[in-house]
């Protein structure tokens, strides 16, 4: 069969599907005849009399009123993709949520709340949306669109994961997201501060992984991490002129650095390098990293990256408002923690090598330059945050070395 036959069985299939979509439509409507629609054959034209007769005598139309997605969902269900149904209930959801997030959206401006009501009446317009989702759906077509939407970062294919493994694997990661955004929620109510939040979010992905692992083994879950840190990468990057190359490059630099950071842990864990060794074996294979980051991407999309994968940097943006900080104090603040951060290190590889030839005294030496550093630094940013903001940063563990 050629092309153009297929190409006309299309093309009829459609006309088909959209006659019998438009006749459910019209009698939704009450029209039963497809011929009310047809244009009258000309008449005599009428007096002015007539014209008011009729006018007068005319039945008044009612519009047909829709509601949401419940007034047409049975007319499409059964006959719509599923990628293109959940497309059409989520516009028509978010038609109607619109106005209660403009309505908060003016009361943030004036004031009257902050940043975070904003943020929780995004999550729950996800939860609401989700169960908006699979009442329109069906539990059976909402879960297979959704799980398409759970793994969209992972080969599923790659994995060779069975039906039954699938359907776990699918369990696993929902409970993962609620576990996150019950946390979240519960952060952005101030119900749990911030290190409170970040070791039980640090729980729930060991709880994950364990879970996730029992269910693939470490080989295969490793093959998830590594597509999921991908994601990530492509996420962060978008904002950059990152063609598909350059990603696929990226990609590999990522799978090769995963690689080479477990077998020389492997090696330190195994007995065949010393811990002075290792640290300086795993400090060259940062720079390999980052030298090589920059190369494919380039310098400024390195510099966006690498700040997006600091933590520190990550919650001044995003409490900035809270903590009561300009955009110039968290670049001075987070140029200050890297310039600290890069004088540790070096002092714990001096450290090391003294160590290794038994020198107590110099590394007694360096061990009391680091705390001069760190007495020195944390100076310079009580000078320019002040006592209550350094406080809430230390608190917050954003001032911590990395």
């Amino acid at each position: 069969m050629n092309c153009n036959t297929l190409l006309k069985i299309s093309l009829f299939l459609n006309v088909v599907l959209f006659t019998v979509a438009l006749v459910a439509v019209l009698r939704k409507l009450g029209i039963q005849n497809l011929s009310a629609l047809a244009p009258e054959q000309p008449a005599a034209t009428p007096t002015v009399s007539e014209i008011a007769s009729r006018i007068k005598a005319a039945p008044q139309v009612q519009k047909p009123a829709f509601g949401d997605w419940r007034d047409w969902i049975g007319l499409v269900r059964d006959v719509a993709p599923d990628h293109v149904l959940a497309a059409m209930v989520q516009a028509d959801f978010d038609a109607r949520w619109q106005k209660s997030h403009d309505e908060l959206y003016r009361k943030y401006v004036d004031g009257e709340v902050d940043i975070d009501a904003l943020r929780l009446h995004d999550i729950q317009r996800e939860i609401e949306l989700e169960a908006n989702l699979l009442a329109a759906m069906g539990e059976e077509k909402f879960r297979a669109w959704d799980q398409k939407r759970k793994f969209s970062d992972i080969n599923l294919e790659s994995l060779k994961l069975s039906e039954s493994e699938t359907a776990a694997f699918y369990e696993i990661r929902k409970v993962l997201e609620q576990r996150l955004r019950e946390l979240e929620i519960a952060k952005l109510k101030k119900e749990i501060d911030l290190p409170t939040y970040e070791d039980q979010r640090l729980d729930v992905l060991a709880d994950y992984e364990q879970q996730a692992q029992a269910l693939l083994g470490f080989e295969r879950l490793k093959t998830t991490q590594q597509a999921g840190l991908s994601a990530e990468m492509r996420r962060t990057l978008r904002r950059f002129n990152i063609s598909d190359e350059q990603i696929a490059a990226l990609e590999k630099l990522e799978s090769d650095w995963i690689q080479k950071e477990a077998d020389l842990r492997n090696e330190a864990e195994q007995g065949i390098i010393d811990s002075a060794t290792f640290d300086r074996r795993m400090e060259e294979l940062h720079e390999w990293w980052r030298r090589e980051f920059r190369q494919v991407a380039g310098n400024e999309a390195f510099e966006y990256y690498e700040r997006q994968q600091d933590a520190r940097y990550v919650d001044m943006k995003n409490y900035a408002t809270q903590w009561g900080l300009s955009e110039q104090e968290i670049e001075q603040i987070y140029q200050i923690l890297r310039q600290q951060d890069k004088a540790m290190q070096e002092y714990q590889k001096q450290i090391h090598l003294f160590e290794a030839f038994g020198d107590t005294a110099k590394v007694d030496e360096i061990k009391n330059a680091m705390r001069q550093t760190l007495t020195n630094t944390t100076q310079h940013l009580i000078n320019l945050l002040g006592v209550d903001r350094f406080n809430t940063l230390q608190r917050n563990k954003v001032l911590s070395v990395r």
